[in-house]
């Protein structure tokens, strides 16, 4: 579903697999992006030859199990040729595995290790290109990072924030909370409070709205030391 466009860029969303995760496809004006690409391949390829996008790769904001899930498919039937992440993350992957099977009761092929791309120096200036950044962000996974255009007004969260309608569990296993806080810190102070958020679950929402309201992010700065 169409989220948002602009003058050469826009944001789809697709809400998929057992934790109701999203997977976003970013249309540049050099190309598509597949970020967070979280379950059923078939339907992601089906979805980009409707709305006419080819994507360069994907990207990952973490490595969590609910967001990789569609990466091994789309990689093997040759869609992308790449999956970058954060090199931290790789532990994740490891983990993936065994958490979708005790969380979500599934299966989960993972992505051949020869496609999956440490973030590097010459990635980030190839996905400047295309208007967009990364900054490492660890707390909710040891190589989670956000994602945001060069103008600073639309950021991808991954789920170091969430939406704050979404129910249920907030904190993820192995969620370092002082990280957490840290990374909360960053986001305030380094983008305005009209930022769109397009979080790894829930709805698009704004950077004000959450900080005012999200109990999960109340709660981490009110108990700060």
């Amino acid at each position: 579903m169409l989220q948002m466009k602009s003058p050469g860029f826009a944001v789809h969303r697709l809400v998929l697999g057992p934790l109701n995760t999203n997977c976003y496809i970013v249309d540049t004006a050099k190309g598509g992006i597949i970020i967070d690409p979280v379950a059923d391949a078939e339907y992601i390829i089906r979805y980009c030859h409707e709305i006419d996008v080819a994507p360069k790769f994907a990207m990952l904001t973490h490595a969590h199990f609910d967001h990789i899930g569609a990466a091994a498919g789309l990689i093997e039937s040759g869609f992308v040729d790449e999956l970058w992440h954060h090199e931290s993350d790789e532990i994740e992957f490891k983990r993936a595995k065994t958490y979708a099977m005790l969380i979500a009761k599934r299966t989960l092929d993972l992505p051949p290790t020869s496609a999956r791309k440490p973030y590097d120096a010459g990635f980030i200036d190839m996905l400047n290109g295309f208007g967009l950044a990364i900054h490492h962000l660890p707390g909710h996974t040891p190589g989670c990072c956000i994602i945001y255009d060069l103008d600073r007004k639309y950021l991808f969260t991954g789920d170091i924030i969430l939406n704050n309608r979404v129910p249920g569990v907030r904190t993820a296993v192995g969620e370092d909370r002082d990280l957490m806080r840290a990374a909360m810190r960053y986001i305030q102070k380094e983008f305005t409070p009209r930022t769109l958020i397009f979080p790894g679950h829930g709805d698009i929402t704004l950077s004000e709205t959450e900080f005012a309201y999200n109990k999960v992010i109340r709660d981490l700065l009110d108990k700060a030391v």
